[in-house]
């Protein structure tokens, strides 16, 4: 079962953009964010319906992205990773690691936009070295690519997001980075 559920005191409405209310049964074990955006909905009888939605589990799963429709022409954009999580291994304190590749396709007949990639925090451990992502729109069957490197400048494990800022109703995705500093035995 897939409900949407608007906000306490609110109707739901076209070009609303409502965070929460969004549950499938038996999609995430443990609590999760969602969101959606309803991007036609014409007269009581939802004769045209178009609505696009998001669900990521706190567990690290993926995020779950659907879109509902019945007779709307409205455009829908997916924005699909090769992985969510990414180790990148561990490195000695000061020096940078293997560059990483990822990949991000459009998972929709209509083209993705991609405004902005980046490292949050930025000044992490982690640096942006490529990425073809904003050159043009991402379409069905093409991809862009970002490439990473694990930069620590200490010990321990360190952890940063791949961000992407886009045009799919969610507005921006995030790939999580994981890696180990190693210090010299003494």
């Amino acid at each position: 079962d897939l409900s949407f559920t608007a906000p306490a005191g609110r109707y739901l409405e076209s070009g609303g953009t409502y965070t929460g209310g969004v549950s499938i049964t038996g999609m995430c074990s443990l609590p999760h964010s969602s969101g959606f955006e309803i991007l036609e909905l014409q007269s009581a009888s939802t004769r045209e319906l178009a609505v696009t939605f998001w669900i990521e589990c706190t567990d690290g799963g993926p995020v779950f992205v659907g879109d509902l429709r019945r007779d709307s022409v409205v455009p829908f954009r997916v924005f699909l990773a090769d992985r969510w999580a990414a180790d990148l291994g561990s490195a000695p304190a000061g020096t940078t690691g293997d560059a990483t590749t990822f990949t991000v396709t459009s998972g929709s007949l209509d083209p993705l936009a991609i405004s902005s990639v980046s490292i949050s925090p930025s000044g992490s451990d982690f640096a942006l070295e490529s990425e073809t992502c904003t050159a043009a729109p991402v379409t069905t069957g093409d991809g862009c690519q970002v490439v990473v490197r694990f930069t620590t400048r200490a010990g321990g494990r360190r952890s940063a997001d791949l961000v992407f800022f886009d045009d799919t109703a969610r507005g921006w995705h995030a790939i999580a980075l994981d890696g180990i500093g190693t210090l010299p035995a003494s």
